[in-house]
């Protein structure tokens, strides 16, 4: 069975969009983190919201 994607407002949550300043300012607040800290983890890891958290040093 298909498990559905988690989302918040109209936007999903298992990835990091650092595209959209809805979805920045959500990322930001969520992660407790800077835009350079959420950029930099991006582009080192990817968009996937779990290895962003990984590499961010979170659970």
């Amino acid at each position: 069975m298909h498990e559905p994607t988690p989302t918040v407002g109209a936007f999903e949550t298992r990835s990091v969009d650092v595209t959209q300043h809805q979805t920045l300012e959500y990322w930001l607040d969520t992660l407790g983190v800077d835009e350079y800290q959420l950029r930099t983890a991006v582009a080192e890891v990817g968009t996937s919201a779990q290895d962003v958290r990984c590499h961010l040093g979170m659970p």
